[in-house]
């Protein structure tokens, strides 16, 4: 932001001091000459009007500047009066003292409008910078309020409305429950840290496998689900959940270790097994628990038994 109290214009500048120094020049000449007084007065409007320009275009440097050219006018006019008796000079000494008042006048209420111009400007700017940073922290709220900040996928909450949005569309699906099994015991021997690459390495995996209008998110720490779209058969589902076993027995390698791990996986049938979205969770969570008590590492359909 141009700050509008330090306002230069060097032409212009430039060009008012050069004939500033022309009608001064002009006014020692017509001084001389009784019969050009007349003129006196045209000059000295000139000079007025070059002194008020100089204020409106360089603002505290024309000021300055003004004074100076106003004030070596004012010492030779004085010079002429008092060595010379040029007493038709006179009113050009008033003239030049009237010249540097405007300009002050001028110059202070310039200076206090363009000091209110830039306070103005600057709390716009820093209403529109915190306009700003309150839309970017509401992006991230609202990212955060949709989406896990550890691996990027989707939360919970986004994953339950998909699957409402699936339900509501009478959409025939399936929604597959993941659980790492003995995760709490990875996170005692190598560490959070290592616990939380291998969630992030595991979550990069299913994204490869899921395709379509497939969708996977991470419910909570070990704990994955998938909506799996529109399979005919429970062999199409039974081959898909093979895609997901490899994707949890290959090994990960993280700061120097390799870590193995396997999962339980449950699997639930809408509209076969259920007819709402947190119904279809808990069924798919049952039939995960069912994995784990029969020995972890299996895949178990949800049955009303369980």
């Amino acid at each position: 932001m141009e700050n509008k109290s330090n306002k230069k214009n060097i032409p212009v500048l430039i060009v008012c001091v050069i004939l500033f120094v022309v009608f001064f020049v002009l006014q020692r000449i017509i001084t001389k000459n009784p019969q050009l007084t007349g003129f006196n007065g045209i000059i000295a409007q000139f000079h007025v009007m070059i002194s008020v320009i100089l204020v409106l275009t360089n603002r505290k440097t024309g000021f300055i500047t003004g004074i100076v050219l106003n004030a070596i006018n004012l010492v030779n006019g004085i010079m002429a009066v008092v060595m010379a008796g040029q007493k038709q000079a006179l009113p050009s000494l008033a003239i030049s003292v009237c010249t540097v008042i405007i300009m002050a006048i001028i110059y202070n209420y310039t200076s206090k409008n363009d000091k209110m111009h830039d306070e103005l400007m600057e709390k716009y700017e820093q209403e529109i910078e915190n306009k700003r940073i309150l839309q970017e922290k509401d992006e991230v709220l609202s990212y955060l309020a949709y989406y896990d900040r550890l691996t990027q996928l989707p939360n919970r909450h986004l994953f339950m409305e998909n699957l409402e949005e699936n339900i509501s569309q009478n959409k025939q699906c399936s929604v597959i429950c993941i659980n790492i099994d003995d995760f709490r015991r990875i996170n005692d021997i190598y560490g959070i840290t290592t616990g939380d690459e291998l969630i992030k390495t595991y979550a990069e995996r299913l994204e490869e496998i899921v395709i379509g209008n497939d969708f996977v998110a991470r419910i909570t720490g070990d704990e994955f689900a998938i909506i799996l779209d529109s399979r005919e058969s429970n062999q199409d589902i039974i081959n898909f959940v093979g895609q997901v076993q490899k994707v949890f027995n290959i090994p990960v390698s993280v700061e120097g270790n390799i870590v193995g791990v396997s999962a339980s996986i449950g699997v639930a049938i809408f509209p076969r097994d259920a007819s709402g979205a947190e119904e279809m969770l808990r069924c798919s969570e049952k039939a995960m628990f069912m994995s784990k008590n029969n020995g972890k590492n299996k895949v178990c359909f949800y049955s009303p038994v369980v």
